[in-house]
């Protein structure tokens, strides 16, 4: 069993099959691609590798296999990529906040009898963590936060710090950055609140994942038949959606 890590650990919250998915099941796109490339520039790491041509083809093919252990991004990912490198670095309070710790460091800690682990942005005197975004505008960026469980995972990396032996730190942020024109940047700090919030989901899907190890049982979202059921007044909308197969 390999120490947990929180991007496996999240997908609890959808179901355990989720999760067992998740560990052998790594999802890439060029949202996510872009935010890599953005990483690798404002925090340091392994360099990219640029490929000048389609994801296709014997030559990608032959590429792919001269660069296994490499991060390979198209020419026009790396050139999309570069005006949101420029705006965050135009940002100094944001540029103040990646450079006030250690980046990347990957931490092990003990929790529950289970190993974990965890690879915050930025750890130090501020724990900080670099999200690149369709949307930084504070209302809207809050709410996907609180959707995609940001605040569980800075709850995380700090308790793992905690637990590691490192100093806590004083303040949690969030540097958000949009990933089109005119490219806006955000800071975010998060509230007690908002952390001890994250906790709490960390415990509960914790203690899942724990029960599901014990009993070897990994279900969906539900294991018995659940109601359908429609509002009084239903309005029917047509168009958009995907007509099941």
């Amino acid at each position: 069993m390999d120490p947990v890590r929180f991007s496996h650990l999240k997908q609890i919250a959808r179901s355990p099959a989720h999760y067992l998915a998740s560990l052998k099941f790594r999802p890439d796109t060029a949202a996510m691609r872009l935010g890599r490339i953005v990483d690798v520039a404002l925090l340091g790491g392994p360099p990219v590798v640029v490929w000048e041509g389609s994801r296709r083809g014997k030559a990608w093919e032959q590429f792919q296999e001269q660069h296994l252990d490499d991060e390979i991004v198209t020419y026009s990912e790396y050139e999309a990529a570069d005006p949101v490198i420029r705006a965050v670095r135009n940002h100094e309070h944001a540029m103040y906040l990646l450079g006030s710790g250690t980046p990347k460091q990957r931490i092990y800690w003990d929790w529950l009898g289970r190993s974990c682990t965890g690879e915050p942005d930025v750890a130090g005197k501020y724990l900080v963590d670099l999200k690149t975004t369709r949307c930084a505008e504070p209302g809207r960026f809050s709410k996907q936060a609180m959707w995609l469980s940001y605040h569980a995972q800075l709850a995380w990396y700090r308790q793992g710090m905690l637990l590691s032996g490192a100093e806590p730190p004083t303040q949690v942020f969030i540097v958000a950055v949009e990933t089109t024109t005119p490219f806006p940047v955000t800071v975010f700090q998060l509230t007690e609140r908002a952390i001890e919030q994250g906790e709490r989901l960390c415990r509960l899907w914790m203690e899942r994942l724990l029960s599901c190890e014990s009993t070897n049982e990994w279900p969906g979202y539900v294991q018995s038949a659940v109601d359908l059921d429609v509002p009084d007044e239903l309005e029917l909308s047509f168009g958009d959606d995907e007509e099941a197969a």
